[in-house]
């Protein structure tokens, strides 16, 4: 009798999420392996629906806060978003109607001011990175703001603590937001506690802890963001932990990509840290003491947009951003992302591109981490190269560098990989440059990985096993879903 009840209960259940997924706006692939999922796993499935694949989101369970909330904070921001946008059309050349375009599809769909009064200093390596920004922390006078995915307390990760312990004592205000699955079992209970007795506050974006975070934990707060009294911001691909100095035990070496911004693009980042803060649970916080103002002093006039993507936006923004910088490329396109599962439309733009005579080169693992994303990436790359697409994969170490640049006059760079789970489901943060000196310097950082790269051809992919084919195949039916 029982058994009957739990699987007619299964049954209805079942029937119930597939038609949840009919309903939804889910792409036409995704719906369907949802549906195969759901069919063939009833259990597995549905379980795995409930986690993953049910659209939160649309019933408000993650909250939504609208940009306005910080509008007379930002006043300074926008009256430079004004200026800029006027003097686009009085220089009347193609550059700049380029990154018109680029400007105004971000200023649209990813509530993306642009700010022109900054100066960036660029990373590739977390040892230099490091070094800078523990200097800067013990600078600190009135606040620290830190956010990341992943947070590990080893020496890296334990020196920055107590830093950031020996600040509170001092009286700054110390905000850390950890990521509840990306930092999960990361931050111990002495840990918590040391952080409690100096002062510091800290927050879990979705803790696994609570029920309706774990049905939600698909969406993710990828984003890596310190702001340090309103004035020095740092983003882009780094987490905290000794593995992005020496590659960790996996790997010989790791390369990725972070910026260190002044000026009033880090206004932004801080109206970004808050709504997080907010969105973990936390009060809203509104005091003028986070926005300073003023123009930066020592600035080099980099025109910057801060660009988001998350479950809180009607709109894709940086996957749309992705998709433009392609589509308006005339002479190059260079990619660089460790995951690389595009999805259609990308895969189409990235064909177009290149079929149209414009040179692309994409640059992605040669030395996984994990393994079925990696095969899955391997079945979009015959229609890439067939349309002469060069694809590099890096040999060195891991490559987690997430760039893509336009025609060496625009760069962008953050945490968003060109995957289905990055444009969908994270929280993601680009910074994007209006800058060819910014542009030729990761380029320039581009060209030099390809030192470490090993150039990919239709033989080698035509060479593998079949088992291999069928396997990638296979786990590309997953893609919509991963």
């Amino acid at each position: 009798m029982l058994k009957d009840v739990l699987f007619w209960s299964n049954y209805v259940l079942v029937i119930v999420a597939i038609l949840t997924v009919l309903g939804s706006r889910k792409s036409p692939s995704s719906a369907i392996a949802w549906i195969l999922a759901l069919i063939s796993f009833p259990g597995l499935g549905l379980l795995a629906f409930i986690l993953v694949g049910f659209d939160w989101k649309k019933r408000k369970l993650v909250r939504m806060i609208p940009e306005e909330v910080f509008s007379e904070h930002l006043t300074g921001l926008l009256n430079q978003q004004k200026s800029f946008t006027e003097a686009l059309p009085l220089i009347g050349v193609a550059p700049s109607r380029r990154m018109a375009r680029t400007f105004q599809l971000l200023a649209k769909t990813a509530s993306a001011p642009v700010t022109t009064d900054n100066t960036v200093s660029s990373f590739f390596n977390g040892r230099e990175l490091f070094c800078e920004l523990m200097a800067d922390l013990q600078k600190a006078q009135t606040s620290i703001h830190m956010e990341y995915y992943i947070w590990r307390f080893d020496s890296v990760g334990s020196k920055i603590l107590e830093i950031l312990l020996q600040k509170a004592r001092e009286g700054v205000q110390v905000r850390l937001i950890f990521d509840g699955w990306g930092s999960f079992g990361e931050v111990s209970f002495a840990n918590r506690k040391k952080m409690k007795a100096a002062g510091i506050e800290f927050a879990f974006f979705l803790e696994l802890s609570n029920l309706f975070s774990r049905m939600k934990i698909n969406y993710r707060n990828h984003r890596k963001i310190v702001v340090i009294d309103g004035v020095t911001a740092y983003t882009g691909g780094m987490n905290v932990g000794e593995e992005y100095i020496t590659g960790g035990k996996r790997f010989k070496t790791w390369r990725d990509t972070h910026l260190r911004i002044r000026g009033s693009a880090v206004s932004m980042l801080q109206a970004v840290f808050l709504i997080d803060w907010y969105n973990s649970g936390k009060e809203l916080l509104l005091h003028d003491s986070h926005f300073p103002g003023g123009l930066n002093q020592e600035s080099h006039n980099i025109p910057i947009q801060i660009a988001l993507s998350g479950p809180d936006s009607p709109w894709e923004g940086i996957h749309l951003h992705y998709l433009e910088l392609i589509n308006g490329a005339r002479e190059e396109i260079l990619i660089q992302t460790p995951y690389f599962i595009p999805g259609e439309a990308l895969e189409k733009a990235l064909v177009a591109a290149a079929l149209r005579g414009t040179k692309v080169k994409l640059m992605t693992l040669g030395i996984p981490d994990k393994r079925i994303p990696f095969w899955a990436a391997q079945t979009y790359f015959s229609s890439l190269l067939e349309s002469g697409v060069e694809i590099y994969q890096y040999q060195a170490g891991f490559l987690h560098s997430k760039v893509v640049i336009q025609d060496r006059l625009i760069a962008s760079v953050g945490t968003c990989n060109l995957d289905i789970r990055s444009f969908h489901l994270d929280y993601e943060v680009n910074t994007v440059m209006y800058s060819p000196d910014q542009a030729n310097l990761h380029a320039g950082a581009f060209d030099r990985d390809l030192q470490n790269c090993r150039r990919l051809t239709l033989k080698d992919l035509e060479n593998r096993s079949l088992f291999a084919k069928i396997r990638n195949s296979a786990v590309r039916l997953l893609s919509p879903v991963m």
